[in-house]
């Protein structure tokens, strides 16, 4: 009977002990995007390689967009024409600084996969993660929204 006590301890220890296997949280998985990148909880919102990217900035103005252009023909000419349907654009109070720095603004997604079509996001919470050369990485824990913007 001790040894079955002994046993069941021993087992209720491991069981307890182990923690199973982690699940990489939605920040850290967007931390590892290399590119244009929109995501909000573990989800990208804009498929940036559907099609040829577009983007702009204005450093006067804190607005910084970007899309996928789609390739259509147009009824009327038959010629190709490029729409941009998949695209954010976001204006910050400010300029992003460096790493740790706090971004305030406001984001707006336009897709066909949202029901109203658009759908705007306040960016209240979000801080620089992360910079380089050319892109800038914005967090928002509250929104658990991240956004890649190109300058």
């Amino acid at each position: 009977m001790k040894r079955y006590i002994i046993l069941a301890a021993v087992f209720c220890l491991a069981l307890f002990s182990c923690k199973g296997p982690s699940t990489p949280s939605d920040q850290e998985i967007f931390m590892q995007k290399e590119s244009m990148c929109l995501m909000v909880g573990y989800k990208e919102m804009i498929d940036f390689s559907a099609g040829e990217l577009q983007f702009s900035y204005n450093d006067t103005k804190h607005i910084y967009r970007a899309g996928v252009t789609v390739s259509q023909p147009d009824q009327n000419s038959g010629a190709t024409v490029q729409t941009v349907q998949n695209y954010y654009v976001l204006k910050l109070e400010a300029a992003p600084g460096d790493e740790g720095s706090e971004v305030r603004g406001v984001l707006t997604l336009c897709s066909p996969t949202i029901s109203s079509g658009i759908r705007t996001y306040d960016l209240k919470n979000a801080a620089v993660l992360k910079t380089d050369a050319s892109q800038v990485w914005i967090w928002d824990p509250d929104l658990h929204l991240g956004v890649i913007v190109r300058f």
